[in-house]
């Protein structure tokens, strides 16, 4: 006995995959997105914690300058201030001639810059595992157009600024 369905069943399977298609489709997107945004994330943490060194060592060295030795030599004062490696400060002479609290100061800084740099290098590597990621992500959409929309999609959040990101927490 042969079973006859409604011809409407078709078309109904029909649809029913295309919008399995296109539901699939659009996780796919909202995942591309998803990692783009959480790379750029990571970015602007790493940028972060490269001026807090920045502004650390800087004024590590405005309290070096002020306990310098007056009578330092003024290429060595100028050299040892533009060093913001506390194993290349140990190196000048005079360093030797300043206050405890001072080198605990370079000692702490060379400290948390060791911190920061061990904080950057693990972003770095979670950064470079999202970018394989999207990359794979975006070989498996078939359309150009979509992967030129999900191109400037990413581009947007890839220009994002950093203060609008970093703030939301």
């Amino acid at each position: 006995m042969e079973i006859k369905y409604p011809k409407i069943i078709g078309p109904i399977f029909g649809v029913l995959f295309m919008v399995s298609c296109q539901s699939s489709g659009e996780q796919e997107r909202e995942e591309i997105l998803t990692l783009a945004e959480i790379s750029r994330e990571i970015e602007c943490q790493m940028e972060a914690l490269e001026t807090q060194s920045e502004n650390m060592w800087d004024k590590t060295n405005l309290e070096l300058e002020k306990a310098l030795p007056e009578d330092i030599e003024e290429y060595e004062k100028s050299n040892m201030l533009k060093v913001r490696n506390a194993d290349l400060i140990r190196m000048f002479e005079s360093y030797n001639k300043l206050d405890g609290s001072i080198k605990a100061k370079v000692d702490f800084t060379e400290k948390m810059d060791f911190a920061m740099a061990d904080s950057i290098r693990a972003l770095q590597e979670r950064q470079k595992q999202l970018i394989d990621s999207v990359r794979s992500q975006l070989m498996k959409v078939t359309s150009d157009d979509k992967r030129n929309s999900l191109q400037e999609q990413m581009n947007r959040i890839q220009n994002t600024d950093c203060t609008k990101i970093l703030d939301h927490d």
